[in-house]
């Protein structure tokens, strides 16, 4: 249905020349078929209703093939009548008074609806033209403003980081935190969030990979061995961002519980599909029940964020500490 109302049988031609044609040849092939349904129709109702399919012929003819299209499917439509129907039948003859304003008439008639016709295609056609115009000037607005806010990302970053150069060693590793949640956000702002539409789908497996690879680096020491193991998923782009957010705040915490001092360590990233869920888990082989404040995974402001991701990709997460490290598990429904 949206493509018959965008159809327009004159684009065909590329010329004005060749326009005139294609909307003559469409006039006679809307009036040819009214003509041959005309004449199944005689097959049970003879001479019934003559002009009767004059009226679609020429809506048809003038909404697709515009007004001389419309023109002609009425002359041609308005002739044949005269010719097979009027009585005497199949001859010019002028026929009664009676039937030449019944003619009259209906011309008339059809005229009135093909100017109607012709009026709703023009304004049709200008509110796609203004429809197109608006939609470019709000994809130049929105490139501009995408810009300007990835400059701001760059800002606020350049900001900390002079700010680190004079803070204390708890300063700076709270900065640092602060840094690690900016550049995701901003990762996730310019990979899936504008290159992708709310309801397009997300390759998964690249997208995480390429987190954790830039957390990896920008969090842990050489000592500390992070692994992945993530299938090919394709989820929401609203999902997918929140994944990735609620993955830097598991890694984030890792980085700040389960190895003091960057000691030697493995961190295990996986992500699966069961029985119509996925299942994200961060796994680390840190100090587990000895490093507080996780000890108590109901606590602290990393949880409280990380319940907020949750809750956003529709998910549930838990986390759970053992003297062999830390599991964190995120899980929704596919």
């Amino acid at each position: 249905m949206q493509h018959l109302t965008t159809f327009d049988a004159t684009r065909w031609g590329r010329t004005p020349f060749q326009r005139s044609v294609v909307q003559l040849l469409f006039g006679v092939g809307c009036a040819a078929v009214m003509i041959m349904v005309r004449a199944l129709l005689d097959e049970i109702a003879p001479t019934a209703g003559p002009f009767a399919l004059v009226y679609p012929a020429v809506i048809v003819a003038t909404l697709y093939g515009r007004l001389h299209a419309g023109l002609v499917a009425l002359a041609i439509s308005v002739l044949w009548a005269w010719w097979w129907v009027l009585p005497p039948v199949r001859s010019f003859e002028t026929p009664s008074a009676t039937e030449l304003w019944r003619v009259a008439i209906n011309v008339a008639s059809a005229l009135l609806v093909m100017v109607l016709a012709e009026s709703f295609r023009g304004a049709v056609e200008q509110a796609a033209h203004q429809k197109g115009e608006e939609i470019a000037r709000r994809k130049l607005i929105f490139a501009e403003f995408e810009h300007r806010t990835r400059n701001n990302f760059s800002l606020v970053l350049s900001l900390l980081e002079i700010q680190r150069r004079r803070e204390t060693p708890d300063g700076i590793r709270a900065l640092d935190e602060a840094k690690g949640r900016i550049s995701c956000f901003g990762d996730i702002y310019s990979h899936v969030l504008l290159d992708t539409d709310a309801e397009q789908l997300v390759a998964i497996k690249p997208y995480l990979e390429n987190l954790v690879e830039r957390i990896s680096t920008a969090m842990f020491s050489p000592e500390v061995q992070i692994t992945t193991e993530i299938e090919e998923l394709h989820l929401g782009a609203n999902v997918a961002a929140s994944m990735g957010l609620w993955l830097n705040e598991a890694l984030t915490n890792c980085a700040k519980y389960a190895f003091p001092e960057q000691a030697d360590g493995k961190i295990a990233v996986s992500l699966v599909a069961r029985d119509g869920r996925w299942i994200l888990t961060v796994k680390d082989n840190g100090i587990g029940d000895g490093g507080q404040p996780m000890a108590k995974p109901s606590s602290g402001q990393g949880r409280r964020i990380m319940d907020a991701f949750a809750q956003r990709a529709g998910a549930s997460h838990q986390i759970a500490l053992s003297p062999s490290g830390c599991s964190a598990e995120l899980a929704g429904a596919l």
